[in-house]
């Protein structure tokens, strides 16, 4: 009779304690990944508060349907035109002063705007400009961000971060623009306050941070490096399909925004 090998079947216990691992508000228990998502909801609630409200004001300024495009352009155009170093700096530095920097820059948009909220408003260029350092920093926050995750928990409890994580973006894309719609109403300038002001707490909180999140055994700057990634891609061509999806959605997200509270362009 042949022997045949028989996978040993997990025993309750173990399943009990792998359910605990990946489930619930395990991963909150670390006091950095705290930081982290709280940081992040307050700083993404305000960044879709404001791409709201300045697509709503461009819109009650000019009543041209086409700038809210323009708008989603001009917000996705750095991550698309950095999309080669965004990464890389995430691995250069330290993953949580990149990600400060970031809510920084859109804080300094935030009240850019604000600023050209309370003037005359008879060009609208500049707010094309402001929503290039606006995307920049966006730009920047996503790599940095992403890989800081793994860095904050224990391999066997990253599924139940990376799932608060990702609920937190899904959290800020449901609250945040409705909170910017109703606080429009009140005034835009009070929209770009308060996005200013969740952005610092966010960079606050994500300061408090104390994980080391620099790697040490980063390869040497150079265009080869730089470039690997494409070269993956190209190499794996069943990428190039779910890419191009994420292009398109990413290049619509602001146009999406704008449609939501704007219901007069209909």
């Amino acid at each position: 009779m042949t022997d045949r090998k028989l996978s040993r079947r997990p025993k309750p216990e173990e399943n009990t304690k792998n359910r605990q691992l990946t489930t619930g508000l395990v991963a909150l228990k670390y006091r950095d990944m705290r930081f982290l998502i709280v940081g992040k909801i307050f700083g993404w609630v305000s960044l879709h508060m404001v791409l709201v409200a300045i697509a709503y004001q461009v819109y009650d300024v000019t009543g041209d349907v086409k700038n809210l495009a323009y708008i989603g352009l001009a917000v996705f155009a750095p991550a698309f035109g950095f999309a080669l170093v965004t990464g890389y700096i995430a691995d250069l530095f330290d993953r949580k002063s990149v990600i400060v920097v970031c809510y920084c820059i859109i804080s300094i948009s935030c009240l850019m705007f604000f600023w050209w909220s309370l003037g005359e408003k008879e060009a609208i260029w500049p707010v094309f400009l402001i929503l290039g350092l606006f995307g920049t920093g966006r730009a920047f926050y996503q790599p940095a961000t992403n890989s800081l995750v793994p860095n904050l928990v224990p391999a066997s409890i990253f599924p139940n971060a990376v799932a608060w994580h990702t609920s937190t973006n899904k959290i800020a894309q449901m609250v945040g623009p409705a909170l910017g719609g109703i606080t429009y109403l009140i005034s835009p300038e009070v929209v770009y306050l308060a996005a200013a002001a969740g952005m610092l707490i966010g960079a606050l909180l994500t300061s408090l941070i104390k994980t080391k999140t620099k790697r040490e055994d980063r390869e040497p700057t150079s265009w080869a490096a730089l470039l690997s990634g494409l070269k993956y891609v190209y190499q794996k061509k069943s990428f190039l399909g779910p890419l191009r999806l994420i292009f398109l959605l990413s290049s619509s997200e602001g146009l999406q925004h704008s449609f939501l509270f704007s219901p007069r362009i209909f």
